[in-house]
């Protein structure tokens, strides 16, 4: 979706998310990201939790049985209902995003930064973990995302891999995870 945020071609991100960081880190408005990622792992626990298939895919449910949440709104919920709560909204610099551009850029996954979310088109999305010990496949690439059904050959953490959610699952490939965008509301932690 190029044009819709700022699109960063250089190869290491990290200096312009420092930058950012660094001059709104005496804000309230600001969550630090270590804040985001232990939210989003309270939420990957919540195993009662299901995916709104039966509401297009959208949305947050908690009175249903069982209560819902879509990919969208588990970050959304995570930051404090700062920022959108639906994928193009929150790829978009109008929207959500401070930057963006392709995993491919950044050599893959060797420069992805935890708190980076991560996105399949304008249908999807995800937040970046960082690399986490699963109990099959051992340390791997980890995004906390919330899915519709079994993800097949990616292993999920806390629940059984037909589960559908939120959870804490390991990346399949860049293929699969092709763009990703730094939150406008999240900030590095010790700038």
């Amino acid at each position: 979706m190029p044009g819709t945020y700022v699109e960063y071609t250089g190869t290491n991100p990290i200096e312009k998310i420092k930058a950012y960081s660094q001059s709104y880190r005496l804000s309230t408005k600001h969550m630090r990201v270590s804040t985001y990622l232990a939210r989003l792992d309270d939420w990957a626990r919540k195993t009662e939790y299901g995916y709104p298939s039966d509401h297009n895919n959208a949305g947050y449910y908690p009175d249903e049985d069982p209560p819902k949440i879509c990919c969208g709104y588990m970050p959304f919920k995570a930051r404090d209902h700062m920022g959108y709560n639906n994928c193009p909204d929150q790829k978009s610099t109008n929207g959500g995003s401070l930057l963006g551009g392709t995993v491919l850029a950044l050599s893959e996954f060797g420069k992805l930064i935890p708190g980076m979310e991560l996105f399949q088109g304008t249908t999807h999305m995800g937040v970046y973990a960082g690399v986490k010990v699963f109990p099959k496949g051992g340390a791997q690439n980890a995004v906390y995302q919330s899915v519709a059904g079994s993800l097949g050959a990616v292993e999920q953490m806390y629940t059984p891999d037909t589960n559908s959610g939120p959870n804490l699952t390991t990346m399949n490939s860049s293929a699969g995870w092709p763009d990703w965008s730094w939150p406008r509301d999240v900030i590095l932690d010790n700038v």
